[in-house]
């Protein structure tokens, strides 16, 4: 039976800047049956307070990739950090990157949970991710996420977020429905037989035979299903 469900944020329930009615309203049913929600995504460590600002209860949060996982307060649980050294040195690659913009500034960080950057398009983030996991990969796993480059340690992924969260809550991998729509998705589709969005990308969409339309949609199949 499952009992929890790991959504993506970003082209999966949040939409043109809103999460809609019918998702509300299916995540507060979902959790109502006594079953856990949460959201699994690629923004960092104070996401929760935009939760909190969409007036969406969550039960846990998975940020950074899976790298951090909250409890329902925003409260930190678990987390993995890159190095400072090795964050430093994925700043270099980034100023030598041509095209590469909004990357993070080691000045600036006081965490180092996930370093991020963006290119001009898709193909140029995924192009580069791949350069970024061959010259850094005994420390950092990188993951396209459209135009955004999401780098965390070694190793980290939504998948593996799902499973802590999993563990925290004492449920089997069989509890977990997992639902998303980008490249940085397709661990956690792969590993837990998950949901793609019906518009997904193609590769994500290929990774699995389920597919939603929507979270409301995603609740919908699961109640019938229990």
């Amino acid at each position: 039976m499952f009992q929890l469900i790991a959504s993506d944020f970003d082209g999966t329930i949040y939409h043109h800047g809103r999460i809609s009615q019918e998702d509300r309203d299916a995540v507060a049913a979902w959790r109502a049956a006594g079953r856990h929600f949460g959201i699994v995504t690629g923004r960092g460590v104070t996401f929760p307070a935009m939760m909190q600002e969409l007036d969406v209860d969550c039960d846990f949060y998975l940020c950074c990739n899976g790298a951090v996982l909250m409890d329902a307060d925003g409260n930190i649980l678990r987390e993995n950090q890159i190095s400072a050294q090795v964050f430093e040195r994925l700043e270099q690659a980034f100023r030598d990157k041509p095209g590469a913009y909004n990357y993070s500034i080691t000045a600036q960080q006081t965490a180092f949970h996930q370093y991020n950057g963006q290119m001009p398009t898709q193909q140029d983030a995924i192009d580069f991710v791949a350069e970024l996991n061959a010259c850094f990969g005994d420390d950092i796993t990188a993951y396209a996420n459209g135009i955004n480059i999401n780098i965390v340690a070694r190793g980290e992924s939504k998948a593996l977020g799902v499973v802590h969260a999993l563990e925290h809550f004492s449920l089997p991998e069989q509890a977990a429905a997992v639902v998303g729509d980008e490249l940085n998705d397709l661990p956690m589709i792969e590993h837990f037989n998950g949901w793609a969005m019906a518009n997904a990308r193609p590769e994500v969409l290929a990774a699995t035979s389920r597919m939603c339309r929507s979270i409301a949609d995603l609740v919908e199949q699961l109640f019938a299903h229990n």
